[in-house]
């Protein structure tokens, strides 16, 4: 399973689904991302936290 940002968002934001992500992500080695998911997180996560 291929983790994207809005993944990562919703967990590192506490969103209201954020449970509910967490329990549907595989256990073990089976999920991955990248670099570029990575930079678009910290992007996104600045921005709603108002630091852009």
């Amino acid at each position: 399973m291929f983790i994207d940002s809005s993944v990562f968002v919703v967990i590192l934001l506490d969103e209201d689904n954020a449970e509910d992500v967490l329990t549907r992500l595989p256990h073990g080695r089976e999920a991955t991302t990248s670099g570029l998911v990575m930079l678009e997180t910290a992007i996104r996560l600045s921005s709603k936290l108002g630091l852009m």
